[in-house]
């Protein structure tokens, strides 16, 4: 407290980027299938790169468009040992931002913004979904873009979260009820790391953001295998 005083200490500037959030926009692509499903009401598109995308507009929400995109594999596909690497990247992540903004500076973009994407990696599936509102819409479509193309690694982030993460189990090993349905679960499945509720340290200890990268990347490096859902308040043309 008397240190301070002798201080010189400067008001908080707001630093917010004038940049794009895309700054260079990609070609358009080419849809070489289009099929309308009239008795469901819906538009099946096929681009180019093999990317298939369901269209179906509604007229009971004036101002929301909602995403689901999917594809194959999941973390089905990843070797047991960076299976918690695995479980964990898009939470790790989104830590870190995409394109070229920080988790602190993308937030500071979107202000007054509403539109959302995420992405996640399942059992037998990698998934991104979002939302925004149709004044955002296309905002929404960049951020699925970056997902796809620049996510970023950040390690002080990577750090806070694998603190926090460490804490949160600690809290749940105090929980009896945790640590009865964790025994069910290691039974019903005789051990399984795929199964297993609550980690070990071993397995914290081999979760890596480098690991998580390159896993997350790999499983979403394309949209060609990718099928894109969206419902909402949108002209399908």
């Amino acid at each position: 407290i008397n240190s301070v005083k002798d201080k010189k200490l400067s008001p908080y500037v707001e630093n917010v980027s004038d940049a794009p959030l895309l700054a260079v926009k990609p070609a358009p692509g080419e849809i070489v299938k289009s099929i309308i499903n009239k008795e469901l009401g819906y538009t099946e598109v096929t681009f180019k790169n093999g990317a298939v995308v369901i269209l179906k507009s509604t007229d009971f929400k004036n101002d929301e468009i909602n995403f689901a995109a999917y594809s194959p594999g999941g973390l089905s596909l990843i070797p047991t040992d960076d299976l918690m690497s695995g479980q964990l990247a898009a939470t790790l992540l989104q830590q870190g931002g995409v394109g070229d903004f920080d988790l602190i500076s993308l937030k500071k973009k979107l202000t007054g913004v509403r539109a959302s994407v995420s992405p996640m990696i399942q059992q037998l599936t990698e998934n991104m979904k979002g939302a925004s509102n149709v004044k955002d819409f296309e905002t929404l479509l960049q951020l699925n873009y970056l997902w796809f193309t620049k996510p970023r690694k950040d390690v002080e982030a990577y750090n806070a979260f694998m603190d926090k993460y460490k804490n949160q189990l600690k809290n749940i090993m105090a929980n009896p009820q945790y640590i009865f349905m964790d025994s069910i679960t290691r039974m019903a499945y005789n051990n399984n790391p795929r199964a297993i509720m609550i980690p070990s340290e071993k397995q914290i200890e081999s979760v890596s953001l480098d690991k998580a990268y390159t896993i997350l990347t790999d499983r979403i490096k394309d949209a060609s295998d990718f099928k894109f859902f969206f419902v909402g308040s949108f002209n399908i043309d």
